[in-house]
């Protein structure tokens, strides 16, 4: 009866450890990035939105992009029409920015599914973000139509 209890205890931390990702290979973690980390704003024109193919419905004008790699977030705002997106960092590195998949993606299918992997560049006053392989349109729209200029530049 001990044999039994002990393999149960066995196969039970077993399937444990496997249901929270124990035998994963590791991943890059989302530490603070102090090049990266910040407050930036960006102009959007609503019209040349729209004109993309497929158009994207947002409100124009001013966009604030607020990094906060430490707290694993990237917040998309735009006051004047109350948007506001949250997507969540899951790797960072020198150059590279990894998304979580956005549920909240107007397009349905991958944008909602499969994760986000951009670049990233800064100068002193600018940081941009290039598209490697974004599935949600709107937030590869947002992310990378425009440099953003950093707060206080």
């Amino acid at each position: 009866m001990r044999t039994i209890k002990l393999s149960l205890a066995v196969a039970v931390v077993a399937a444990g450890l496997a249901a929270c990702g124990g035998d994963d290979a590791p991943r890059a973690q989302a530490t603070p990035h102090p090049q990266l980390d910040g407050l930036y704003g960006a102009q959007l024109n609503a019209a040349t939105l729209r004109e993309l193919k497929p158009p994207v419905l947002l409100s124009g004008g001013w966009w604030t992009l607020t990094v906060d790699v430490g707290a694993r977030r990237i917040t998309l705002s735009q006051p004047e029409a109350a948007e506001h997106i949250e997507l969540r960092v899951t790797a960072v590195g020198a150059g590279h920015i990894e998304l979580a998949p956005d549920p909240a993606c107007e397009q349905r299918g991958r944008g909602r599914t499969q994760p986000a992997r951009l670049t990233w560049s800064r100068t002193a006053d600018h940081l941009r973000l290039r598209a490697v392989d974004v599935p949600c349109l709107t937030d590869e729209v947002l992310l990378t139509r425009t440099a953003w200029l950093a707060a206080g530049m």
